[in-house]
């Protein structure tokens, strides 16, 4: 299962994002990677559950 799209709205340093992971058809996607500096909120958009 994959994530199509996420919106997050005032989420500890997240505020207003929406992040959207669709794909082509002919993508055969394995991974998703999160880069970022540090401080930036990649670990919070982790811990973020799902409604």
């Amino acid at each position: 299962m994959f994530l199509k799209k996420l919106t997050l709205t005032h989420f500890k340093c997240l505020a207003n994002i929406e992040l959207s992971f669709a794909q082509s058809p002919s993508d055969n996607r394995k991974w998703t990677l999160i880069l970022g500096e540090n401080g930036t909120g990649k670990s919070n958009l982790l811990k973020v559950s799902p409604t």
